[in-house]
């Protein structure tokens, strides 16, 4: 048997120490590599990213507090040319905010007063009915609103106990309320399904189909308002035929409620509260629900 060589044995103890201190150099070098200048760019692209939809929020937000401004000014602005008694630059900048923004109770009721204090009821009528679709318990609105009639001389509808009870909420209101329980009844399916011992899904459920129902029954009621149309010129000629050289077959008056049945070209087929019918031209007359804020009159 050979004897072991002390310096054999030394010099491979040298290399098991320089072969660990190799693994040990990769092993921190993989985890520098895996923990340093990597994770950096990271976290720098997360930063970027967090520094981007911050500037993204801070222009939305701006830009939602600039036009909230702007609006507010140009309000303002419209009082004021009211105020002083100029009625037409009043009408002109208050429906100017409308085509803008779209609908508004405040900006409706004071188009109305303009139109009212400058003698053309017809109109006032129509934005006062407009601004009560949206604010249908206000009291101003139904104050000015009846006067308006009664200077233009058109007798107001007279609504049933159940088309007062459907005229509670607005259009939107109902849409709102008729979506929630669409989904109300859909979690309460779902909650069923997942949950067989969940007895309370039933009553949720049952709840929530009631609700719709009422929604439903109310937008039934309501259906013929999205076709109500006011007369906003006075003595405005109902044709026999769509057309501006048919013979005349009546006149409406300006303030008159009527209900849009057909349309044709510029034309509109009107229906009065006696059942009489005509054509009228779509200048004459404006919905009180227009499909578009520039559709007003």
């Amino acid at each position: 048997m050979k004897s072991l060589n002390p310096g054999n044995f030394r010099n491979g103890q040298s290399q098991f120490l320089l072969e660990q201190k190799v693994k040990k150099f990769r092993l921190a070098e993989r985890r520098r590599i895996s923990e340093g200048k990597p994770g950096c760019r990271i976290e720098f692209r997360h930063l970027k990213a967090l520094a981007l939809s911050a500037s993204l929020l801070a222009a939305v937000a701006f830009s939602s507090i600039a036009h909230a401004a702007s609006a507010g000014s140009a309000f303002e602005r419209a009082n004021a040319a009211f105020e002083s008694g100029n009625d037409h630059a009043a009408i002109s900048q208050y429906e100017a905010i409308l085509a803008h923004d779209g609908y508004s109770a405040p900006v409706l009721f004071n188009l109305g007063n303009a139109f009212y204090r400058s003698g053309q009821f017809g109109a006032a009528i129509l934005n006062y009915e407009r601004a009560q679709v949206l604010a249908p318990r206000d009291a101003s609105i139904a104050a000015n609103l009846r006067l308006a009639r009664e200077k233009a001389g058109v007798p107001a509808p007279a609504p049933n106990e159940v088309e007062r009870v459907a005229r509670i909420l607005t259009p939107n209101t109902l849409a709102w309320t008729g979506s929630l329980a669409l989904m109300t009844i859909c979690l309460g399916i779902g909650l069923g399904q997942f949950f067989p011992r969940f007895t309370r899904a039933k009553i949720i459920i049952g709840v929530a189909v009631m609700t719709l129902l009422a929604v439903a029954a109310s937008f039934a009621i309501r259906w013929p308002e999205f076709y109500r149309a006011i007369v906003i010129t006075a003595n405005a000629p109902a044709r026999i035929a769509p057309a501006g050289t048919a013979a005349e077959s009546f006149a409406l008056k300006a303030g008159e409620a009527v209900i849009i049945t057909k349309k044709y070209g510029q034309f509109i087929l009107a229906r009065t509260a006696d059942g009489r019918s005509g054509w009228v031209s779509g200048k004459e007359i404006g919905r009180v629900m227009p499909e578009s804020p520039n559709a007003a009159s």
